[in-house]
């Protein structure tokens, strides 16, 4: 069996985004944008999931924020995020795939979540597995977010349909 990296691996999750944004726009939203469009990403949930999502994010260059409800939680992530960038540096020592100095340069933290996507292309929510938490957050932010910025969720079992539910009919077309 072989064992693919993780860098590859998320550059190639990466690239798969980025055709599905290129050539589903007219399927999924007539406001769709293409990958280029994207310069702000904003993460809620600073979680092994979010945490991750947000290194992989800042260190191609984007501009992340990252959003959770306390500093403790915040902190935390950037621990987990350099714990991973470290780990990733052992595997790989001749050529590191992600450099602390890019990720935290392009990494800032809030938890202030009307704030965190005051100039957001692009959310990613990766917080609780719950649909009215998911819900009240992707409401919130509806109201708060740029018209043109692309709402995104890591769900693993919740209805995505249902989560949108919460957001405006301009939102969702």
């Amino acid at each position: 069996m072989t064992r693919t990296s993780a860098p590859s691996v998320a550059a190639a999750r990466l690239a798969l985004t980025s055709g599905h944004l290129k050539s589903s726009t007219s399927q999924f939203s007539t406001s769709a944008r293409s990958m280029e469009d994207i310069k702000n990403v904003t993460i809620f949930g600073a979680g092994l999931m979010g945490a991750g999502i947000a290194q992989v994010a800042a260190n191609v260059g984007y501009k992340v924020t990252l959003c959770d409800v306390t500093d403790d939680a915040l902190n935390n992530g950037k621990k987990i995020i350099e714990s991973s960038i470290q780990r990733l540096a052992k595997k790989s020592p001749n050529s590191p795939p992600f450099s602390s100095e890019t990720v935290f340069s392009n990494l800032s933290t809030t938890t202030d979540p009307t704030r965190a996507v005051s100039e957001a292309d692009l959310v990613v929510e990766a917080i609780v597995e719950n649909l009215k938490v998911k819900q009240d957050l992707f409401k919130l932010l509806d109201s708060s977010a740029p018209r043109s910025c692309v709402f995104a969720t890591n769900t693993s079992s919740l209805s995505v349909k249902e989560i949108a539910e919460s957001c405006s009919n301009d939102r969702r077309k």
